[in-house]
């Protein structure tokens, strides 16, 4: 993923570079300043003679008898032409010292700009042209794509063949990039085995050949560790375009790191699978690692899907719903906010209320995260719950604005078990609600948010329960340790 494994290639200098950089820079500015003060004493001193050349004239004319005035006259009228001569001699020299140095100054930046091991453009450098290409891109109403890749098995190289090997195998992967672009594409090392391609004007289409060229290149071409010794390197790739997948830079990177993590996780082949135990199999370990990234990226975030989940499995059951579907909700539900993951920490972690752009950011998590759990054949089902959790049964949801039945039924039970946890354990900007609150608000959206039919099984399941109450409130997050704010209850609280 993104963020760098090491050193090299990151938006800071190398200290030789930096230190370069900045003593050429310094140079050619005193060049500067020297050449303009220089140019300005010539302009004083040519003035000057020329005065005292019309002194010693007048002078040559009252004392014309002398022979003095005649000989001081021609003395100071040569002087001229031998000082343009030598002014115009320093100017030229001062001129080429600050030409050699503005050279200095390039080849530094240049190389400040450049990864050391495989001269392609650093994480620095891979920013600005993004950036700028997305402003390109927005100008004239067009569109870009950005690939993203790990190298796979890059830490098995170094452990078994050396640093020097793993060195080989990241330079023959910048080769065979930048052998599989355009002239106009660019490819940066973002550190570590991270590399980006930025392909200016290429749709989703282009930039998933340009992936494959990439593939056949590195299966094609096996780098040589010794005489006996070759490896067939692989990358894992994501992608994302503009203005599809984000309308800036850091969009774009994430929802492409996002589809990265996707194609990485296992068992897209194991969607045979034809026992529950078989998907779980397969599944278990996909979501425990998902749920440890969220885990990482936010703690909150992690224990509500884990409470939801719980209180969706129970009105699951309550319903009658058989073993797999009621599994499949479970990992829905366990996974429902998992494309916030690609969200930046000034979003994700934000206590105050977001901005239109932000917001828009957000909404849309459900179709990342879909992208991210679809990645394994034997979550299909589940990915189906990920990408709906956020629809209405009265159709002004998002992302596809689904009516009623369209709603897969484990997305409609997982709103309300969803709605039901954010209102009882509260957010940063409102005050937890009570038991008899929240489901007062559950059912004034029945019909409107929520399927009726959810909405009667949940609230009977609760009055059914006799110790409901004590089991739905255990870990209340007391109203004292939150913002004492109440604006309107929103029911997509975990948005």
């Amino acid at each position: 993923m993104v963020p760098a494994m090491d050193t090299e290639g990151k938006d800071e200098l190398g200290p030789h570079a930096f230190a370069a950089t900045m003593r050429a820079t310094d140079v050619v500015d005193s060049a500067s300043q020297i050449t303009r003060l220089f140019v300005k004493v010539q302009a004083v001193f040519g003035g000057g003679l020329f005065l005292v050349s019309l002194v010693s004239f007048y002078s040559w004319l009252l004392l014309s008898e002398k022979l003095g005035g005649l000989v001081t006259f021609f003395a100071l009228i040569s002087l001229f032409p031998v000082g343009f001569i030598l002014s115009r001699v320093l100017y030229r020299r001062l001129l080429q010292f600050r030409r050699d140095d503005e050279q200095r100054v390039a080849t530094a930046q240049a190389i400040a700009s450049r990864d050391p091991l495989t001269g392609l453009l650093n994480r620095r450098r891979f920013y600005e042209r993004l950036e700028g290409e997305i402003e390109s891109a927005r100008r004239v109403r067009g569109c870009l794509s950005l690939l993203v890749l790990d190298m796979d098995g890059l830490k098995q190289i170094n452990d078994e063949h050396g640093h020097a090997a793993g060195d080989a195998a990241l330079q023959r992967l910048a080769q065979v990039l930048n052998s599989s672009i355009r002239p106009n594409d660019n490819v940066c090392r973002l550190g570590g085995d991270e590399f980006a391609v930025i392909l200016p004007g290429a749709d989703h289409g282009m930039a998933t050949m340009v992936a494959a060229r990439i593939h056949q290149g590195l299966r094609e071409g096996p780098l040589g560790l010794s005489a006996r010794t070759a490896v067939v390197l692989r990358a894992s790739t994501g992608s994302a375009t503009f203005p599809g997948s984000g309308d800036d830079a850091e969009a774009l990177v994430n929802w492409a790191d996002a589809n990265l993590y996707a194609n990485k996780l296992p068992g897209k082949s194991a969607g045979g699978s034809e026992s529950l135990r078989d998907r779980q199999k397969v599944v278990t370990p996909v979501v425990a690692a998902l749920s440890a990234t969220m885990h990482i990226r936010d703690k909150g975030l992690h224990h509500h899907s884990r409470r939801a989940a719980e209180i969706a499995v129970a009105i699951a059951q309550s319903m009658g719903l058989g073993e797999e579907a009621v599994w499949s909700l479970q990992q829905g539900a366990l996974l429902h906010d998992v494309g916030k993951i690609g969200l930046a920490d000034s979003i994700l972690k934000k206590t105050s209320s977001l901005s239109a752009a932000e917001s828009k950011a957000m909404r849309r998590h459900p179709e990342l995260g879909y992208r991210v759990v679809r990645g394994v054949a034997a979550l299909d089902d589940v990915a189906e719950i990920v990408y709906a959790h956020h629809e209405r049964y009265d159709g002004t949801g998002y992302p596809r604005g689904l009516v009623g039945e369209e709603i897969p039924i484990g997305a409609r039970i997982f709103a309300v078990a969803d709605a039901h946890d954010a209102m009882t354990y509260g957010r940063p900007y409102r005050a937890p609600l009570s038991q008899e609150d929240a489901l007062g608000e559950i059912a004034l959206q029945a019909g409107r948010q929520f399927d009726p039919r959810v909405v009667a099984a949940f609230i009977q399941m609760v009055r059914d329960d006799n110790d409901g109450d004590a089991a739905l409130d255990d870990h209340r997050v007391e109203p004292a340790t939150i913002t004492p704010f109440l604006p309107t209850i929103h029911m997509n609280a975990s948005a």
